[in-house]
């Protein structure tokens, strides 16, 4: 029978890979859709939620400073991403045109270190979970780590210009 441990271990590391991907195509110029912008996002919020889920011990805390991080994560990610240019549509292929970004990809990284090294923590000190600090720090980073990415994908679509109707993209880039 699988224990919670190992279902929730193996989860994190699929979790990780998938991330490490998209963080790595973050790194060349794409052509993708809409959706594609959103995925990162998604992933972390579902992330954080099962972490909170799994070490909070006082859930309505965690939760709360989950939404305060959030709305504090949502004005730092349109902030840090508010000057974002280079997005364009092809209306006729419906593709979006998405310039290469480093700092989207180093955000994705410390995001799965800070993710890790919190876990490690708790790991070496198991009653750490029992305390408000902690989780009020997990609540907190959880939600700033997902707003972050909610905001900047916020700004990226609101950034987003038209390409001339009679430019065509090839479609071998897509």
């Amino acid at each position: 029978m699988l224990d919670q441990f190992g279902v929730f271990t193996s989860f994190q590391i699929v979790m990780a890979i998938i991330l490490v991907y998209f963080g790595m195509q973050y790194r060349k110029e794409q052509h993708t859709g809409f959706l594609h912008l959103l995925i990162v996002p998604t992933l972390f919020l579902f992330w954080n939620s099962v972490l909170i889920y799994y070490f909070s011990s006082l859930l309505s805390l965690t939760l709360l400073w989950d939404i305060i991080g959030l709305g504090s994560g949502l004005f730092l990610g349109t902030t840090l991403y508010g000057n974002v240019d280079g997005f364009l549509f092809y209306p006729c292929s419906r593709c979006l045109k998405c310039p290469k970004s480093y700092s989207i990809m180093l955000l994705i990284f410390f995001n799965i270190i800070a993710i890790f090294s919190l876990q490690g923590v708790v790991l070496k000190f198991p009653l750490l979970i029992h305390y408000w600090l902690f989780n009020e720090v997990l609540g907190f980073c959880s939600g700033l780590s997902s707003g972050v990415f909610w905001g900047a994908a916020a700004m990226m679509i609101y950034r987003v210009r038209m390409a001339d109707s009679d430019t065509n993209m090839p479609f071998e880039d897509i």
